[in-house]
């Protein structure tokens, strides 16, 4: 099918959505699933279920020249955050909730930890949480079937147990990233401080020997040309600027070939 007839079939589908009466939040999401490619909002229509902003953006979708069916990657944490919103919305119980955070979380999870930088430890807790995750799903069928209150009661306990387990695992597992991330800013923080150090201390030199250069001889002479080319080659590694005399001055005595380098 051709591009404009295309978007002539996509734009019907969305006009059918803001022409009815009585609109449904979920297709509509749907809709701006498809065609919005914006994750952001799609986020954030999930998590809010605001219907005025899903029919704003559905309607500038709408006018759109061309429309593009692309739904919006990564799809598995939209749909999440989205379970989540509809359970809480339709009234659903507890378990229902309980579960969606959960996936949520486990996807959230496999987006963004890399497995194996976590210590032994923290990987079980994680593996660990990947089983409990099944065994919730279980319990939620098995409480669905159940034919009585008291077995309903005793499958809800477990759920309920798993997923405070689950959220003490993701806190141990939060907690280490979070102080491995504290611990990487400081580190950096040090070493752009120790970079700040060296590139300063070569320009002071440079600084202060280069035009003494030409006064020397002999062994003192050869020496200072070393020393002057080691601080030379700092700045030159950190890409630091080397203002224009001293650049003059170094072309003069041969350490640059032309005086405009490492501007």
């Amino acid at each position: 099918m051709a591009k404009d007839d295309l978007t002539k079939t996509y734009k019907d589908e969305i006009a059918a959505w803001l022409e009815s009466e009585e609109k449904d939040f979920d297709a509509g999401f749907e809709l701006f699933v498809r065609f919005g490619h914006n994750r952001a909002v799609a986020m954030f229509l999930a998590r809010k279920r605001k219907l005025s902003k899903l029919e704003y953006e559905l309607q500038k979708i709408a006018e759109r020249p061309f429309i593009k069916e692309a739904p919006v990657m990564p799809i598995k944490p939209v749909q999440q955050v989205l379970a989540v919103a509809q359970a809480k919305a339709n009234g659903t119980h507890e378990a229902d909730v309980k579960l969606a955070e959960q996936g949520k979380a486990l996807a959230a999870a496999d987006n963004t930890i890399k497995y194996d930088d976590l210590p032994e430890e923290l990987k079980k807790l994680y593996d660990d949480n990947r089983e409990s995750y099944k065994k919730m799903r279980a319990l939620h069928e098995k409480m669905k079937l159940a034919e009585t209150d008291e077995d309903r009661s005793e499958h809800r306990s477990a759920l309920v147990y798993l997923d405070e387990k689950v959220s003490e695992n993701w806190k141990l597992i939060d907690d280490y990233l979070a102080g491995k991330k504290q611990e990487s800013t400081e580190q950096q923080a040090t070493e752009a401080a120790e970079i700040a150090k060296e590139i300063n201390a070569a320009r002071s030199y440079l600084s202060r020997n280069v035009k003494g250069y030409a006064k020397l001889k002999g062994d003192k002479r050869e020496k200072m040309f070393d020393n002057l080319k080691e601080r030379v080659e700092i700045l030159k590694k950190h890409k630091a600027e080397i203002k224009k005399e001293t650049r003059e001055e170094l072309f003069k005595i041969g350490l640059f070939t032309d005086w405009r380098e490492a501007q």
